[in-house]
C-alpha cells in the first residue's frame, strides 16, 4: 500500500511508534553504555571491541528508524504537524508550505492562531485540552485554515498527544485539504434537495392540474351561453386566459417531477438543435450571433423529441436574456466517454457513452449564491414580465427523466455554459 493510500489513522500511528522506537533506542543506548562501562572496569581487554559494537548497532537502529520516519513526513499527501502546548508551531512537513504558501523559517515563529480562523481556534484549543486531559487522540474534525494569500480552506484534522514519562507534552496531527469533498457533498445535497422539491412539487402540480381542467371546461361552457356584448363574456375570456398560463406551469411542474409522459425514440440530438435554432431566429436580437457547431458521427440517444427541443429553447432564450447588449450564444454537440474517476468527482454521473450537448453564452454571468438555486421552481432574477422561474426547473426534470445530468459552470461578467449529459441509445 502506497502512503498517500493510508488512512490518517494508520499513518498517525505509524508516527508514534517510530517516535517510541526512538525513545527506546535512546534509552537502549544509554543502557548499553552504562552496562559496557561496568564490563570494561572489570576488564579493560574488552573495553574497544564492546563500546564499538554496542555504540554502532545502536546508531544503526536510531538512523534507520530516523530515515523511515522522514521519508514519511515528507511524502505524505497530507498536513504532518507537531505544535506545543501553547500552540507554537515545532513543525510541519512539506505539504503544510504547499497548502498555505508559508516558508519553513516563517513557521518556526508561529503559532496556531496566526493560521486558523478564529472559530477554527476555540475548537482547536478545546481538542488539546481534551488531549491533556484524557491523553487519548481525538475523532476526526474539521477546522479553517488561513492561508498566506488571505485563503481559507477547509481541513479535517486527526491528533494525538505526545506523552512523555506519562506527561502530554506536545500534540501531533494530520491536517486534509477536504474542499473538493465539500463541493462533491454540496453537490449532493442539492441534487437530494431537488428530488425532494420534485416530488412535492409533482403531487401538487397533479391535483392543481385537474383543478384547472375543470375551470378551463366550466369557463368554456359559460363562454358559449354568453353574447359577446354582455359584460361578463370578457371577464370569463381573461378566466379562460389566466387558466391556460396556469395550465402551462402546471405542465412545466410536472416537467421538472418527471412525471409527465413522454415518447422515447433513438434521436440525433444534431437535428433537433438545428430545428429549434431555426424558430428561434426570430426571438433572438440581431446583436446576439448564435453559433451552432454540432459534432460529426455523433451518437444517438433514447429521448422525447418535443422534450428535447424545450430543453435546448428554453436554454438559449435565458442565454439570450441574460445577454444585455451583444454577444454570442454558442451551441456545441459532442461524443464524450465518462470514466469512474469523473464520477467520484460528480456522485450523481454514472460512467459510460454520452452525447454533451452544451449551450454558452456571453452574458452577465452568476455567481454562486445564484447557481445554487437555479433549477428550483420559480426561482428566477428576471423581472416579473420576463420569467416565472419554471423554465430551467422544466430543463431539470426533462434532463433526469432522460436518464442524464447537467453541469452549470458561470461566473459574474464572465458568462455561463451549460452542460447537459445524455446517455446514448443502447
Amino acid at each position: 500500500m502506497k502512503d498517500k493510500d493510508k488512512t490518517r489513522e494508520q499513518i498517525l500511528n505509524e508516527l508514534q511508534e517510530l517516535r517510541k522506537q526512538f525513545t527506546d533506542l535512546k534509552k537502549s543506548e544509554t543502557h548499553y553504555k552504562q552496562k559496557a562501562e561496568e564490563i570494561c572496569k572489570k576488564d579493560k581487554t574488552i573495553e574497544p571491541i564492546k563500546k564499538k559494537n554496542i555504540s554502532k548497532q545502536i546508531r544503526d537502529q536510531l538512523q534507520g528508524s530516523e530515515e523511515k520516519y522522514r521519508a514519511l513526513v515528507n511524502s505524505a499527501q497530507d498536513i504532518i504537524y507537531i505544535h506545543d502546548l501553547n500552540g507554537d508551531l515545532l513543525m510541519w512537513n512539506p505539504q503544510g508550505n504547499k497548502l498555505t504558501g508559508y516558508l519553513n523559517e516563517e513557521v518556526v515563529n508561529m503559532n496556531i492562531s496566526g493560521i486558523l480562523t478564529s472559530e477554527s481556534l476555540k475548537i482547536a484549543q478545546q481538542k488539546t485540552l481534551l488531549k491533556i486531559k484524557y491523553k487519548k487522540h481525538t475523532p476526526p474534525y474539521e477546522l479553517s485554515l488561513k492561508c498566506k494569500d488571505g485563503a481559507i480552506v477547509p481541513i479535517e484534522v486527526t491528533s494525538a498527544p505526545i506523552i512523555l514519562d506519562g506527561k502530554v507534552v506536545a500534540i501531533q496531527g494530520i491536517a486534509r485539504d477536504i474542499r473538493d469533498r465539500k463541493v462533491m457533498e454540496e453537490r449532493l445535497r442539492q441534487a437530494h434537495k431537488m428530488e425532494a422539491v420534485g416530488q412535492l412539487a409533482g403531487g401538487i402540480a397533479h391535483d392543481f392540474n385537474n383543478i384547472l381542467q375543470a375551470i378551463h371546461g366550466y369557463t368554456d361552457i359559460a363562454l358559449m351561453k354568453i353574447k359577446e356584448s354582455n359584460i361578463l363574456y370578457q371577464n370569463l375570456k381573461e378566466i379562460r386566459k389566466a387558466s391556460i398560463r396556469a395550465t402551462n406551469l402546471t405542465r412545466q411542474l410536472l416537467m421538472f417531477s418527471r412525471k409527465q409522459p413522454v415518447e422515447m425514440v433513438s434521436l440525433d440530438i444534431n437535428k433537433v438543435v438545428h430545428n429549434v435554432s431555426r424558430m428561434l431566429e426570430s426571438l433572438i436580437s440581431k446583436d446576439i450571433s448564435l453559433i451552432v457547431g454540432d459534432s460529426h458521427d455523433l451518437w444517438e440517444i433514447k429521448g422525447d423529441i418535443v422534450s428535447m427541443e424545450q430543453v435546448i429553447m428554453n436554454i438559449i432564450v435565458n442565454a439570450r436574456d441574460a445577454i444585455l447588449d451583444e454577444g454570442e450564444i454558442i451551441i456545441k454537440t459532442e461524443n464524450v466517454i465518462i470514466d469512474k474517476e469523473y464520477c467520484r468527482i460528480y456522485k450523481y454521473a454514472h460512467p459510460g457513452k454520452l452525447v454533451l450537448l452544451s449551450v454558452k453564452d456571453t452574458g452577465i454571468g452568476m455567481d454562486e449564491s445564484i447557481i445554487e438555486h437555479i433549477f428550483e421552481p420559480f426561482f428566477t432574477t428576471k423581472v416579473p414580465e420576463k420569467g416565472t422561474g419554471m423554465g430551467l426547473s422544466a430543463v431539470y426534470g426533462i434532463v433526469k427523466q432522460h436518464k442524464g445530468w447537467i453541469n452549470v459552470e458561470s461566473s459574474p461578467k464572465k458568462g455561463s455554459i451549460f452542460k447537459i449529459y445524455l446517455p446514448v441509445s443502447e
